[in-house]
């Protein structure tokens, strides 16, 4: 996750038109490690698609996660999908879990404007709400949309384990390849589905997972509203119902227009239905369904599009 340094109209009067990353993405978790490449031309269309299955014990349990505990099986899967590639890369963006790289919402009175003195800021607000050690994590922070009652200096900040991300980099590196952007794969969904949302006062993405399901609320395509929370496919909905009406009520008192309009849920075909259902009931809106109402990606293999949609985001991401 980078920090916005400059509004996108300045970038282009100083002639910082924002680039797109290179098209190459790899996407790891507790279970797997993915990867695709798009056309170089700009063109939406899957070069290469990948995925692994990794042990059990490959990662190490945890509140953030992403710490390797066989090293060498994960380095052994990975130089066997980098065997059966057609064409590696130099450089390429990660993406990780939500429970890796978690997000929260801070807000501030004030904002200084040298790099340092911010990150300061972010830190000491940050270890006044989540129970890690600050000083050991990896921060980064943009700044999004005010909400009604709260400061203009509102940011959203992704933190992570430090140490756990240094290794994974390191282990790529050791294989020639450069880790430029790392991100979690809420933001990299977005940025997949942003364009979409862009004429949305208000949209909102539900991507559920085997043991987690995340809310990123939207105005017009900039994130104003993050909850992410635990949740087995085998537990009852009635706990997200709640949620979800929290929220719902939330937004009607604290963001304008205060009713979501375009809704998409991420989810697998098993766990659509009910997902479907529930959203619905809660928000009164029709649901968008990515892996059914998603345009056929030419070239895609070994990869749904449900698990492939954060990695195509990341690989389409632009940055000054």
């Amino acid at each position: 996750m980078k920090s916005t340094k400059l509004p996108l109209w300045c970038r282009r009067l100083l002639g910082l038109d924002p680039v797109r990353v290179p098209p190459y993405v790899f996407s790891v978790g507790e279970g797997f490690l993915s990867y695709i490449s798009l056309a170089e031309d700009g063109e939406f269309t899957c070069q290469e698609s990948w995925n692994v299955i990794l042990g059990e014990d490959c990662f190490q349990a945890g509140p953030l996660g992403g710490r390797l505990g066989d090293v060498e099986g994960f380095t052994r899967e990975l130089d066997g999908l980098l065997g059966k590639m057609n064409q590696r890369p130099g450089e390429a963006s990660l993406v990780v879990p939500d429970n890796w790289m978690r997000l929260t919402l801070i807000e501030v009175d004030e904002w200084p404007r040298r790099r340092a003195e911010q990150l300061e800021v972010v830190r000491f607000k940050l270890g006044r709400i989540v129970p890690f050690r600050v000083a050991e994590l990896r921060i980064g922070w943009q700044r999004v949309p005010a909400i009604k009652g709260g400061s203009d200096f509102r940011f959203l900040v992704g933190f992570g384990i430090e140490s756990a991300f240094e290794e994974l980099e390191e282990i790529f590196e050791d294989r020639g390849i450069r880790i430029g952007d790392l991100s979690n794969a809420s933001l990299s969904l977005l940025q997949a589905l942003q364009r979409g949302l862009e004429p949305a006062p208000l949209g909102a993405v539900i991507s559920v997972d085997e043991d987690r399901y995340s809310l990123m609320v939207t105005r017009h395509g900039e994130p104003i509203m993050y909850r992410s929370k635990a949740h087995r496919s085998s537990e009852s909905l009635r706990p997200v119902e709640r949620e979800l009406r929290l929220t719902k009520s939330f937004l009607r008192e604290r963001v304008e227009p205060g009713i979501v309009s375009d809704l998409v849920l991420a989810a697998s075909e098993a766990r659509e239905a009910p997902w479907r259902s529930l959203l619905e009931e809660v928000f009164e809106i029709p649901v968008a369904s990515l892996s059914r109402e998603w345009p056929t990606i030419p070239g895609l293999s070994n990869l749904t599009t449900h698990s492939a949609a954060p990695l195509l985001g990341a690989a389409l991401r632009e940055v000054a």
